[in-house]
């Protein structure tokens, strides 16, 4: 790819976003992945969707077998937080944040079904987003994982197994285990459903994947960059609330060490610097290439 002035395709963006609404549909109506696959394959070919979602912009992670084990916010597989999304169907979120935002996803009305882990009482919320009463839900709270696990070097950070499992519903701070507080925060139920809805509104992800894009135009175009600069670059272009509360250290983490495993970017060192650059892999030029005109 020659470095001339670059141009993200706002319609590729929007044809990108499109096509993962459309799988997480076809699974919340019961479909297997491989049937959606069969049946939007010209589309995931065209978009490169696969590529794209798994090894950058992580909305669909898979096992060491090739199974399908997430599709953000939905999981295939059953989980403690079953949604009802009016006019499409039903399935299991991934974890508690991730029911609450799906119904700014799909921008329906979505019922969670859960259950407090500790003592078996049903949770259910219903969640409007054009008419939505939060007050029946005030004791509720939601555990986070109080820090984020290390990776080491190569190790992909995966969410749907080194945070989802932490992230729950308990119908009020007290029922949680003291064995468990030192590991978790509780957070009010209207914060969790902020974090919900940054991380899932329909708006915020198109945002979202236009803003991961710009990262990826503005490495290739610097050539290389130093980790610190990647992240504030990073932390210039999102939107998502709980990636900008992180720690530079942490961010890495999560962000960085997963594209540099995945080889969407590769580590450089240039002679006159001590610090560790990087700059886009062939993978990450590829990922590019899919959302320029």
């Amino acid at each position: 790819m020659q470095k001339t002035e670059l141009r993200i395709s706002e319609r590729k963006v929007e044809e990108f976003l499109d096509l993962h609404i459309k799988v997480l549909k076809g699974i919340l109506q019961g479909k297997g992945f491989e049937q959606i696959r069969e049946e939007y394959e010209g589309e995931f070919e065209r978009l490169n969707y696969l590529e794209v979602a798994t090894k950058y912009l992580s909305c669909l992670s898979f096992n060491e077998k090739g199974e399908l084990k997430a599709a953000y916010p939905l999981s295939p597989k059953k989980t403690d937080y079953h949604i009802s999304v009016d006019g499409i169907g039903s399935g299991y979120a991934c974890c508690a944040v991730d029911a609450l935002g799906a119904a700014y996803t799909f921008k329906a009305r979505t019922v969670i079904e859960s259950a407090d882990p500790s003592t078996q009482t049903p949770i259910k919320i219903t969640i409007d987003p054009e008419n939505l009463e939060t007050e029946p839900y005030s004791d509720i709270v939601v555990t986070a994982p109080k820090a984020i696990p290390q990776k080491k070097e190569g190790e992909t950070f995966d969410a749907s197994v080194d945070m989802c499992p932490q992230i729950g519903f308990f119908e009020s701070a007290e029922t949680i285990p003291k064995e468990q507080q030192e590991l978790v925060a509780a957070i009010s139920f209207e914060e969790a459903l902020k974090h919900g809805r940054s991380n899932f509104d329909i708006k915020i992800l198109r945002q979202g994947f236009k803003e991961a894009v710009l990262t990826l135009m503005t490495l290739y175009q610097k050539g290389s960059i130093s980790e610190d600069q990647f992240i504030k670059t990073f932390l210039e272009n999102t939107s998502n609330s709980i990636l900008k509360s992180l720690q530079s250290e942490q961010l890495k983490t999560i962000i960085l060490q997963p594209l540099v495993a995945k080889k969407v970017f590769e580590k450089v060192s240039p002679p006159d610097s001590q610090e560790r650059h990087l700059r886009l892999a062939d993978l990450g030029e590829r990922i590019l290439k899919t959302f320029l005109d």
